[in-house]
């Protein structure tokens, strides 16, 4: 990503030729006489904290990755009055809170569009769009390699064959474990509800899925349900309740999000005064995660060109409460033969539909809440003759949360027309 950005600060565009970037200095792990000669006017270092200490860098870029060492290089470079831009995600996630407060104590910028959704300008539309307005609740694709693999999937692939076509892209890590087990989508979606609902919810609120368990069967199944499945962050806000989940999801295959395809992202925003928004763009790839570095450098080199002290975002969040909201619910089983889903169905408690392909049976459910889908999982586990891959939820575009008042720490002023 790092050589994405100097290449587009390279071209000089219009925008950008006025405010005199310059990439003076840049860490890397490797430094080597040939790779200093493919930057010559850019001095290379092995040592990250020279560059955050030097008094002649305005403007930290961090695209390291990670979470120990670009935590302690930021808090650095904040107090020494440096304007920081990150891609840091996990970073953001963890330690945003604290990285923020630093930035206010010293009027100073801490910008992190490319850590949401790649080239989708997320998070400067929730800082920017929604000043008169409460966003309801959220819904998305937040992570490009798990979409690229279920829209693989959904064409035909085993997960197998979709992954190996996702690592040689350049779309999925040689250990995707982060992206298929939804744990950078949820470190994404905790960002997006600071920013969205001024709430602070827990990693261990969202009720995460991965998609590991997929199967050929779960994609056939979901069609003759009228869905599709997409790796869906969801977020439902009532009051200071949140309900928070990453998961595969069946979608209805009418909605804008059964067809964001591949690597692409998107995400739908509902809220009081414009109903529904969505947003949508390429989620993975150096270039338009580039883009998004280089945006939020405009935004803070104008800044200081005007001599103007830069506003963050998320100062002043409260603590979320859990949600729960009855959801439908998709179960995936095989059966030894003689087990059908009709019994399942009548020993569960289940309305529904039932889909059945041979030995593999699917149950589309009524809405339930979170105890029953633990209780389901728990009968299920001892159920003689049959086994259970998963229980996927299903999305119903039309739940939306609400919110009652402002919240408390917006102030009130008289506005005379």
């Amino acid at each position: 990503m790092g050589r994405g950005v100097a290449n587009i600060i390279a071209r000089q565009t219009p925008q950008l030729a006025p405010l005199n970037l310059k990439i003076t200095r840049a860490a890397v792990r490797n430094l080597t006489p040939a790779r200093q000669a493919e930057h010559p006017d850019i001095a290379l270092t092995t040592d990250a904290l020279s560059i955050v200490n030097d008094p002649n860098i305005q403007i930290i870029i961090e695209v390291l990755g990670g979470i120990d060492l670009p935590f302690a290089l930021l808090q650095q470079a904040l107090k020494n009055g440096k304007q920081v831009i990150t891609a840091n995600k996990d970073l953001i996630a963890t330690h945003g809170r604290e990285l923020t407060a630093l930035a206010q104590q010293h009027h100073v910028a801490l910008n992190y569009e490319a850590a949401v959704m790649g080239s989708i300008p997320i998070l400067r539309t929730l800082n920017t769009n929604f000043a008169g307005d409460q966003i309801t609740a959220l819904a998305g694709i937040a992570n490009g390699t798990s979409n690229f693999i279920l829209s693989q999937m959904q064409a035909g692939s085993s997960y197998t064959e979709a992954l190996q076509l996702a690592q040689q892209k350049g779309f999925a890590e040689a250990d995707p474990t982060n992206d298929v087990e939804g744990l950078d989508a949820s470190y994404k979606l905790l960002i997006l509800s600071r920013l969205a609902f001024n709430l602070d919810p827990k990693l261990s609120s969202i009720q995460r899925l991965g998609i590991t368990t997929l199967r050929r069967a779960d994609f056939a199944a979901a069609d003759f349900f009228g869905y599709t499945i997409k790796p869906l962050v969801q977020a439902i806000r009532q009051n200071q309740q949140l309900r928070l989940s990453v998961a595969p999801t069946l979608v209805p295959k009418n909605h804008a999000l059964a067809g964001v395809a591949n690597e692409f992202n998107a995400i739908q925003l509902a809220s009081n005064n414009t109903n529904s928004l969505t947003l949508s763009g390429p989620g993975a790839g150096s270039l338009p995660t580039a883009n998004a570095v280089v945006a939020d450098l405009q935004a803070v080199a104008l800044n200081l060109q005007a001599h103007l002290t830069p506003t963050n975002a998320a100062t002043h969040l409260e603590a979320a409460e859990n949600l729960d909201l009855p959801t439908q619910q998709a179960i995936s089983l095989t059966s030894n033969g003689v087990v059908t889903g009709l019994d399942v169905a009548t020993q569960l408690g289940i309305h529904g539909q039932i889909f059945a392909s041979g030995d593999q049976l699917h149950l589309l459910t009524q809405a339930v809440d979170r105890h029953t889908v633990a209780q389901w999982q728990d009968a299920l586990s001892h159920f003689v003759g049959i086994q259970l891959h998963h229980i996927l939820p299903v999305y119903d575009p039309t739940v939306r949360g609400f919110v009652e008042k402002f919240q408390s720490d917006e102030k009130k002023m008289n506005i005379t027309a």
